[in-house]
């Protein structure tokens, strides 16, 4: 029952050979038919396994064979004929499973089958489930996180279980989503937040070992660091705690700071927020083991006054040991593949079974004495998994097996040994003829679609291809498949797939479509559900919210349109020398190519803001004018730096004001008392008004033309003096009596004959005071764009100094404002008579610029954004029970008032319900008292105009809403005076007219915001009663007289009782701002800015920006579909048309909430508004619509659509995507899609886009993405509720294999990973049945190294600005407190590097010597390794006084250098940064402590031996078993040979686990050095999908990064070469000035003259007259090939060279003789390597290294090939092997029996 009859669709029976000859007399679909028509399983119990031996013929007559590969037997009485009908699944057996042969000789020949299991395992210690739920519970809320942990110290975190998971369970309890909990599980399960946990064991590690030596191992301790105390206080105990709290607070009350010592991190949980006195850290673990000691501790913070100074924050920590608990985390995250080895020559390395037949087996055997061994033996590994789950759906050969195992139970091991049996006896090593290969992407593409699970079909199918790719190949493929596939290939090419997840872009490449990449991706989106959720938003409107939600395009345009703008320096309608020139528009059609159109019209307003007393910004505005005439209006704002952005002069406006105070005018008389010369004249503000004066055509009579002829004349003399007399020392105009006195001169020259100049002078000073001159306008329009002094707008569009200063110009940005009006002519949206500033208004205008609100519309130049500066914008999410209790005033529109309560009531005309913004503003100093102004300013007439101009984007009505919150906490009186009246004017309340109540409110808070700065700006000098004053001055004059008692009775209450409530709100905004000096901050619906006393000035320009900023979720394009898709041409990639094609309306929040369960209050609107943004600020805000349209355009028969399995739950997820179903990425991103698709219960849509013609397999590889699912599915189902879901919980690399073909193992991980083998018996880069043995399984054990951060260094010009990279700098890296443990150098290409570490906190130096005295750090920045992915890492440095960045690069530097280093015995051995590199990879094999002690005497043993010789640097690369056979060889033949001291380099990458282990014994033996090096592959360099070519390309790529600093040269001695002579002569080789040596390519051997393809064609013709060189051996001057940056110069030819797929055939060996006319080459002496194959036999006696080249004619094998030609290699090979054979011998004794390894090395279960 419930089983499929017939064969599916298009299926084929299974092949006569697999089908006993009862199954086919009856015929397939018959037999099928009456299998399964029994009626009862009565006797099944009677078919069970006889155990694992053979039976005798005493018990059973019908004695049975194992079934294949699981050594399992059947007793077949139970199968006889009368019980078939009844027992269906024993006939199943008995007809498919191997009889024996006295059963009539019915057994089918066992197929030998072999299975792989790899792992993963972290290089730091296992990290508890509950530590990592406590991080998810800190992202999604941090209080709650606090109050979390502080809870469970009352109670039992794991509910009294000894599974340390058990606190998992009380977090979810805490979830309130279902998709947040389901997300969480899939975290934890995964050690998502492991390197986030050990980051801050490190930490500890390191304070423990400097200041808590004293408390017990693994329990949780504390560490109290008052504020000003040079060294902290540990508590061992929570009475040590106790006493230490109280102890320490009297005395540091009043200290400031805390040492270098103590270790900052934003990964701390803070538990208590205190007053910043002092920090006391708790540590502890929470595991099962370390908790009881934590709690203790956890409830003396919970005993802590809430006034208590202390900042107590929580720090993970390492736990007690317990054998109970893993050693390392099994990690999860990568990709595990065996590939199908391809090679014509032998690289495997056992000798003994060279002979093996070709059917797989030793000495040919038939394979009947092993079926006989294998009975009598104790059952594999492979035969002890008694219950094993499917990943899904499986059919083989008609049977439903996902079916039947869910059905019978009882009888699964029978089932999976039947399935075994099927799947084994499939041909996977079967060659397809060409007819059968074409088709199978068609095939492929019909299998997926016509499974029930096609994600799962889809992941089985790409993953084990090899394996089915006979069975595929026998699938028909419908007919409309076949034209659906040829009609997709004229939407899409072939081979293209991308993707993207909820709207945002995901690349088809595992560094983006894999686990962590996409939980990365998705983590904050889930985090937003839960925090909605919590808000009181259903969970399916949260998930719509943020899955649909997506910013529009913002304005790039400011609007320069003012009335205090200056009037134009130059006016293209007003020259002359225009007047043959277009006057329209169409002449725009007409411009030359590259240049502009001669229009007569001011198409570029450029605005020039600049201080015209720096000379540079003098010089660019004549370099402008010197370039007229051009189509513009050129605009000169001139006034002093200081008014760029700044806060005004404070000073009393008694036009506003009235008259100011008694008492303030007597203060300001004081203050002034003294202060100089009242009458000094400032140079900037006097060339301001002289050049403003003269513009605006004074004196009287002079047109406008004249004024602004004067004015450009001015503005020359003014640049050509100060070019000829300021010294270039000097940057700005003399403020010098002199000085004045020369502005003066050149004014008056440029006055009107008969002009008296002394008297227009004096008018011109006079007028710098004035409101309404020209300095006083300049001012105002700076402050309300708030662009920055210099700067330039060209058409809106802003430019910092770095982008049209020096090399750049304003150029590039008109070229481009003219291809923007050329289009809008073109396409009849631009006319003659139409007004340019109203069509730059209709494209979309912003009011104003600030730093940190739109820091992306300014370009800057040299790199985007200022150096260190961050663009991403930071949002905080208030307290949600305090925040919906804050008293806000509301704004003032001009189409009604909106109330502060309710949506309907603020409903704008219209209909529409306008969005709300709430602004919260947090202030402690009278400094910022000007915000006040600013904000009631907005509130009182929102300037909207910007909104409504914009013809682009639909924009509906805004409400803005207000409070201020004064943070009095060790404020002064002025302070607490603001606070008291701020309180009173928000909490006056009035019934009857609420509007008028709140317009006067808000005019009593802008009067504060007036009065208060000047009497701020007199600092102490006045008492709180003055400050009174000034409060009851603002009710008195902007409050109704009705309201003065209830007013003033609320001020004084406020004075006596404080502020109270607001506590929640200053702890979140306290951890924002962390102490800054006279910092406010300002939050806009979560958007947070942080206001620094110094920095720029908030205008209300700014307030109505950040709204239309923070809109971006909630306008649409203005554009209908149809004309988005029209001008779908002209419109860049992500601008409004292409958003508006796939989704011309987006929703605003107030529609997403109406859909909402319950109506919430405008208040919590603002609140979701936070979660929103923050959540969807993640994908940067531009939805990718590439995927959704091809997939609306692809034909139905190619799509795939997957709907929610469950429609009505919440469906958090849509994918969309192209993909090639048998593609590399379909073999990594099946799992991923097959994960998030079904757990997610999310929406996935495909289009399978197959290779129409197929002339090669085009997978070549078994795969396996490793993932551990969630036990619990989103939408409430468990995941042992899907077909084989049990499989999908554990997640392990597990293959099956029934191949005859090598296969190499590799795993594929993130960029960031550094992975190397650690532990595997058999040779994984030949890995094969014989060696394997039937039946067994091969395990291996990866272990994560190292987690890369790469980086990019730059030079920091003496303005700030980047100037070029750091090419050549030396850098260290090392753990902070501790000495460095790495080092590398800065390339030239990109200025890239990269640093490395296991999760920790590290710094970045600069490396002592050469580097350090010519740079110094711009900037100390810490690098945080906390994640899998790390962010890239930005390093600016600056040259020191005197030094210039050639002094790295200067030859005479290097010889002296090189000869030290090279003569020193210790070079590289001991001292130095090498001795920290060889410290700090003492664990790179197992265990290794001893045998790197044991190198560390072998070196000195041979130090003191050579003593007086330079140490020999060695370099050499080997994988695979036979190649590190040859490597040990070759280096007993160097040691045997030279009597200098050796250094023998590895690149780890490669290695086997056995090397690494034996290398250290063998150098304690033979008295050498090693070490193990690496360097990841950079991201920016074409990759290498090919292990032999990476393996090649590693040789030359990075040899100026890959050694430690420290290593003056290298020889590379390739591993299958011999050396007959000593390599001090090739080490002390001259070369000649040149940067390495290599042996040119043998010519003297005739037999092999065919294959010197170096001597014809294209090789023939670009070498010319140089020598082809072989790469086998080559000594390199690493001082010099870093001096000449000779590594940038090959890796730029590389990455040219590899884009072409058929170059570089001998990758390094072509690339370094392609180089030759660039980087010469060295040749050394023939001698230096001999070959047979390229070599005469005579050249033999003379040649010191023997290489075994393969041979194109022999195709020898190397062993063979060694044993003929060098007479001293077996005496070497039996050497190592008699070695190899003493050293295992002696680890089996000391392991003991098998399976009782323990620690890291150990095999633990997945």
């Amino acid at each position: 029952p419930g089983v499929a009859l017939l064969p599916t669709i298009g299926a084929r029976p299974p092949p006569s050979r697999s089908l006993p000859r009862v199954a086919k007399r009856v015929g397939t679909v018959r037999w099928r038919r009456q299998l399964w028509e029994g009626e009862g399983m009565a006797d099944a119990q009677r078919c069970r396994p006889v155990g694992g031996r053979r039976a005798t013929a005493a018990s059973d007559t019908t004695a049975s064979a194992p079934v294949a590969g699981r050594g399992r037997h059947l007793n077949r009485r139970c199968c006889s004929a009368a019980a078939l009908p009844a027992l269906q699944v024993c006939a199943a057996l008995a007809l498919f499973g191997p009889l024996g042969t006295e059963a009539g000789g019915l057994a089918p020949t066992k197929k030998a089958s072999f299975g792989v299991r790899a792992r993963l395992l972290s290089d730091w210690p296992h990290t508890p489930p509950a530590a990592q739920s406590l991080e998810w519970l800190r992202d999604v809320d941090v209080q709650l996180a606090g109050s979390f942990l502080l809870e469970a110290s009352s109670g039992a975190l794991f509910d009294g279980s000894s599974d340390s998971s058990g606190g998992l369970s009380r977090v979810e309890g805490l979830m309130q989503s279902a998709s947040a909990r389901t997300f969480h599980e899939l975290l934890v399960r995964n050690h998502y937040y492991s390197p986030r946990v050990e980051t801050l064991r490190t930490v500890e590690r390191r304070d423990r070992r400097m200041f808590g030596s004293a408390c017990a191992a693994g329990a949780a301790w504390a560490l109290l660091w008052p504020a000003g105390a040079t060294t902290p206080t540990a508590a061992c105990d929570a009475a040590a705690l106790k006493q230490a709290l109280q102890a320490l607070v009297a005395g540091t009350a009043a200290a400031e700071g805390l040492p270098e010592e103590f270790v900052r991190s934003k990964l701390e949980l803070v538990l208590r927020s205190g007053t910043a006195s002092g920090v006391a850290v708790v540590y502890g673990s929470l595991s099962v083991e370390g908790y009881p000691s934590l709690t203790n501790l956890l409830q003396e913070v919970k005993s802590l006054a809430s006034t208590s100074p202390w900042r107590v924050v929580f720090r993970h920590a390492d736990g007690p040991v317990s054998d109970a608990s893993p050693a390392a985390d099994s990690l999860t995250g990568y990709g595990f593949e065996l590939a199908i080895k391809s090679s014509e020559y032998k690289t495997h390395a056992e000798e003994k079974k060279d002979g093996e037949g070709d059917d797989g087996k030793e000495g040919g055997s038939d394979g009947a004495d092993d079926t006989a061994a294998a009975e009598g033996d104790a059952e594999s590994d492979i035969q002890q998994q008694e219950r094993r789950e499917l990943d899904g759906p499986l059919e083989l050969d008609g049977l439903l097996f996902h079916t039947l195992l869910k059905k019978h139970e009882s009888l699964q091991p029978h089932l999976w040994a039947l399935k075994d049996q099927l799947e084994a006896e499939k041909d996977t090593d079967a060659i397809l003829k060409a007819w059968e290969i074409k088709d199978l992407g068609y095939q492929a593409t019909a299998k997926i679609k016509s499974s029930s699970t096609p994600l799962l079909q889809l992941m089985r199918l790409s993953q084990n291809f090899p394996a089915q790719v006979a069975g595929l190949a026998r699938t028909s493929v419908p007919e409309p498949i076949r034209k659906g596939a040829q009609k997709l290939r004229r939407i899409i090419q072939e081979h293209a797939e991308v993707f993207s997840v909820n709207g945002r872009l995901v690349r088809p490449d595992h560094s983006e479509l894999s686990l962590f990449p996409l939980v990365a991706k998705l983590q904050p989106f889930f985090v937003g559900v839960e925090r909605l959720v919590r808000s009181g938003v259903s969970e399916r409107v949260a998930c719509e919210l943020l899955k649909e939600g997506h910013g529009q395009a913002m304005p790039e345009r400011l609007d320069w349109r003012s009335s205090y703008l200056p009037l134009p320096s130059y006016l293209v309608t007003k020259d002359k020398k225009t007047q043959r020139w277009g006057a329209n528009l169409q002449s725009l059609m007409y411009s030359m190519m590259g240049g502009l159109a001669p229009v007569r019209l001011p198409l570029y307003t450029v605005v020039f803001v600049f201080d015209p007393a720096e000379v540079s910004d003098m010089k660019t505005a004549h370099q402008l004018l010197a370039q007229m005439p051009l189509p513009m209006a050129l605009h000169f704002v001139l006034l002093p730096s200081a008014g760029g952005g700044s806060k005004p002069v404070a000073s009393w406006d008694e036009a506003v004001l009235g008259a100011p105070p008694k008492w303030l005018q007597q203060a300001k008389a004081s203050a002034s008392d003294g202060s100089g010369d009242a009458n000094a004249i400032d140079a900037s503000s006097a060339l301001a008004a002289s050049y403003g004066f003269l513009l605006a055509g004074a004196p009287e009579g002079e047109s406008p033309n004249g004024g602004a002829k004067r004015a450009r004349s001015y503005m020359r003399s003014l640049a050509e003096w100060a070019s000829s007399q300021i010294a270039e020392d000097d940057t700005r105009w003399p403020n010098t009596v002199e000085g004045i006195a020369q502005m003066k001169t050149l004014f008056s020259k440029n006055l009107p004959d008969g002009v008296d100049a002394d008297a227009t002078w004096q008018q011109v000073l006079q007028s710098i005071g004035q409101r309404d001159g020209c300095l006083a306008n300049a001012t105002k329009y700076v402050a309300s764009l708030g662009v920055p002094v210099p700067s330039v707008l060209v058409n809106g569009k802003l430019m910092l100094k770095g982008a049209y200063d020096g090399q750049q110009s304003i150029y590039p940005m008109i070229a481009q404002e003219q291809q923007v009006f050329q289009r809008a002519v073109y396409m009849g949206k631009l006319s003659d008579d139409a007004d340019i500033g109203g069509f730059m208004e209709s494209q979309g205008l912003l009011a104003a610029f600030h730093p940190d609100i739109t820091p992306d519309l300014a370009q800057q130049g040299g790199e985007e954004g200022m150096p260190g500066r961050d663009s991403n914008a930071a949002y905080l999410q208030w307290p949600a029970d305090r925040f919906v209790q804050l008293p806000f005033l509301h704004s003032i529109e001009r189409l009604g008032a909106v109330t502060d309560e309710g949506s309907g009531e603020g409903a704008a005309a219209g209909g529409k319900t306008p969005l709300n913004f709430f602004h919260v503003v947090v202030l402690k100093d009278l400094s910022q008292a000007y915000l006040l102004r600013a904000f009631a300013e907005h509130m009182l007439a929102p300037d909207r105009s910007a909104l409504t101009g914009n013809k682009l984007l639909d924009v509906p009505p805004f409400a803005s809403h207000w409070t201020l919150v004064v943070d009095t906490t060790g404020a002064d009186e002025g302070v607490v005076e603001l606070a008291a009246c701020v309180h009173a004017a928000l909490g006056l309340e009035s019934e009857e007219d609420a509007e008028a109540l709140n317009r006067q409110r808000l005019q009593l808070l802008k009067f504060l915001g007036l009065a208060l700065p000047p009497v701020a700006a007199l600092g102490r000098k006045l008492s709180a009663s003055h400050f009174r004053e000034i409060c009851d001055l603002a009710i008195s004059k902007k409050l109704d007289p009705d309201h003065h008692a209830k007013a003033k009775a609320l001020v004084e209450t406020t004075r006596k009782t404080g502020v109270s409530g607001n506590e929640a709100i200053l702890a979140a905004a306290s951890s924002v701002l962390q102490g800054r000096e006279g910092a406010a901050l300002w939050v806009c619906n979560g958007r947070q800015i942080v206001l620094d006393g110094g920095g720029h000035t908030v205008e209300p320009s700014h307030v109505q920006a950040l709204e239309l900023m923070e809109a971006q979720y909630d306008i649409s394009s203005a554009l209908g579909a149809a004309a988005a898709e029209q001008e779908e041409d002209e419109m860049p990639e992500h601008a409004p048309s292409e958003q508006a094609a796939s989704q011309p309306h987006s929703k605003s929040l107030p529609e997403w909430l109406q859909d909402s369960e319950k109506a919430l209050p405008d208040k919590v609107h603002g609140l979701v508004a936070a979660i929103r943004a923050e959540a969807l600020s993640y994908g940067m805000n531009e939805r990718y619509t590439q995927p959704v349209k091809i997939f609306e355009a692809a034909p139905a028969a190619m799509k795939l659509t997957i709907p929610p399995a469950r429609p009505e739950a919440a469906s958090p997820i849509k994918v969309y995507g192209i993909l090639d179903p048998l593609s590399e990425t379909a073999q990594s991103a099946s799992a991923a899609l097959a994960l998030f698709g079904m757990a997610f219960n999310a929406e996935v849509n495909l289009v399978l886009n197959p290779v129409l013609r197929l002339s090669e397999y085009p997978l070549k590889r078994y795969y396996r993405e490793v993932i551990r699912w969630p036990t619990r599915l989103a939408d409430g189902r468990a995941v042992a509720d899907l077909e084989g879901g049990g499989g999908l919980v554990e997640g392990s690399a597990e293959i099956a294999l029934a191949t005859k073909h090598t296969l190499t193992a590799a795993v594929h991980a993130l960029p960031t990973w550094q992975v190397t083998a650690h532990e595997a018996v058999h040779d994984m880069d030949n890995l094969r049945l014989v060696d394997v043995g039937d039946g067994k399984w091969c395990d291996t054990n990866y272990m994560l190294r190292q987690i890369y951060s790469e980086g990019q260094a730059f030079v920091l010009g003496d303005d700030g600005w980047p100037v070029g990279p750091a090419k050549g700098l030396q850098i260290e890296v090392g753990r902070k407190g501790e000495q460095s443990h790495d080092d590398t150098m800065v390339m030239g290409n990109l200025g890239y590097f990269q640093v490395r570490g296991n999760p920790g906190i590290y710094e970045v130096r600069i490396k002592s010597g050469l580097s350090n005295e010519t740079f110094e750090l711009a900037k100390k920045q810490d690098v945080e390794v906390s994640s899998y992915i790390t962010p890239p890492f930005q390093l600016r440095v600056q040259t020191r006084p005197g030094k210039n960045h050639k002094d790295l690069f200067e030859e005479s530097s290097s010889p002296g250098r090189v000869a030290k280093l090279a003569n020193d015995p210790s070079s590289g051995g001991g001292d130095g940064m090498l001795s920290g590199w060889i410290s700090s990879l003492g664990s790179m094999f197992g265990g290794a402590d001893a045998a790197r002690k044991e190198d560390d005497s072998a070196v000195a043993k041979s130090n003191s031996e050579g003593e007086g010789l330079p140490t020999i640097h060695i370099f050499s690369v080997a994988s695979g078993h036979l190649y590190e056979k040859l490597l040990s060889i070759m280096i007993l033949s160097v040691r045997s040979t030279t009597k200098c001291p050796l250094h023998f380099w590895f690149i780890d990458n490669f290695l086997s686990p056995n090397f690494k282990k034996f290398i250290p014994l063998l150098a304690k033996k033979y008295n050498f050095g090693f070490d193990f090096v690496t360097y990841k592959w950079p991201s920016w360099l074409n990759p290498q999908k090919e292990k032999q070519r990476l393996i090649w390309a590693y040789k030359v790529l990075f040899l100026d990064v890959l050694f430690p600093m420290d290593v003056p040269k290298v020889l590379f001695i390739d591993a299958d070469q011999v050396v007959r002579a000593d390599v001090r002569e090739l080490w002390d080789t001259d070369l000649k000035g040149n940067v390495y040596g290599w042996v040119p390519m043998g010519d003297t051997n005739p037999d092999t003259e065919g294959f010197r393809f170096w001597k014809q064609g294209y090789w023939k013709n670009h070498l010319g007259d140089l020598k082809y060189h072989i790469a086998a051996l080559y000594v390199v001057d690493l001082v010099e090939f870093r001096r000449q940056s000779i590594g940038d110069s090959l890796r730029g030819i590389y990455n040219q060279l590899s884009r072409d797929p058929n170059s570089l055939s001998n990758l390094e060996q072509d690339l370094v003789n392609f180089a030759q006319h660039n980087v010469p080459i060295f040749s050394l002496p023939d001698e230096w390597l001999w070959c047979e194959t390229w070599c005469s036999q005579e050249a033999k006696p003379k040649a010191k290294t023997i290489d075994l080249c393969q041979n194109p004619l022999t195709k020898e094998p190397k062993i063979v090939m060694a044993k003929r030609i060098i007479s001293e290699w077996q005496t070497y090979h039996d050497d190592v092997q008699h070695f190899l054979d003493e050293v295992s011998a002696n680890q089996t004794a000391v392991a003991g029996p098998p399976g009782q390894r323990q620690g890291l090395a150990g095999r633990a279960e997945l």
